[in-house]
C-alpha cells in the first residue's frame, strides 16, 4: 500500500542524509535485526538512533516485530550512551528503558512521528556534530531551537 511506500522511501532518504557528508562517521544499518540494535549499543557508539514503527507494545525490526521486553533486554545492561527513539509514541518501551538501563539517557517522542519531517533535523544536527565540539545532547538543542525559531 502506500504506506509501505512511503516508509520505504523515508528509509532511503534517511540512509542518503546519514551517509552524506560525514562518511564513516555515521553507521547506518539497515534492515535492522533485534541483534543488530543490541550489537550497535556498545562502547564505540555512543548514540544508537532507533527509526521505526511501535503497535500494541511491539517494535518493528526488520526481521519481525519485537514485544517491548525483548527490545528492552537486547539492550546491554552496561550501555551508557544515547538512545534516540524515532517511533510514534513509545512511551512505554522508553520507561522500561528508563528504568532498567539508568546510565542511558532515552528521548522519545509523545506524538506521531513523521520521519519525513524529521529527516531535514537529523541531517542539521549530523552536520553539527561533525564539528566535533559538541555532544549530541546539546547539539540536538541547538539544532531544535533553530528549527522552532527560524
Amino acid at each position: 500500500g502506500d504506506g509501505a511506500a512511503a516508509e520505504t522511501a523515508g528509509a532511503e532518504l534517511l540512509s542518503s542524509v546519514l551517509l552524506g557528508p560525514l562518511g564513516a562517521r555515521v553507521v547506518v544499518i539497515e534492515r535492522a535485526t533485534l541483534v543488530a540494535v543490541s550489537a550497535a549499543c556498545n562502547a564505540r557508539t555512543p548514540v544508537v538512533i532507533v527509526v521505526s514503527h511501535w503497535a500494541g507494545g511491539t517494535v518493528e525490526l526488520y526481521d519481525q516485530m519485537h514485544p517491548m521486553d525483548t527490545i528492552v533486554q537486547a539492550i546491554p545492561d552496561d550501555y551508557d550512551g544515547f538512545v534516540d527513539l524515532l517511533i510514534c509514541i513509545p512511551r512505554p518501551l522508553a520507561l522500561a528503558l528508563r528504568d532498567s538501563k539508568p546510565d542511558c539517557l532515552i528521548r522519545y517522542a509523545e506524538a506521531k512521528v513523521r520521519p519525513r519531517l524529521w529527516f531535514p533535523y537529523f541531517e542539521a544536527l549530523f552536520h553539527r556534530l561533525s564539528a566535533g565540539d559538541v555532544s549530541y545532547l546539546d547539539s540536538s538543542r541547538e539544532v531544535l531551537l533553530a528549527f522552532m525559531t527560524h
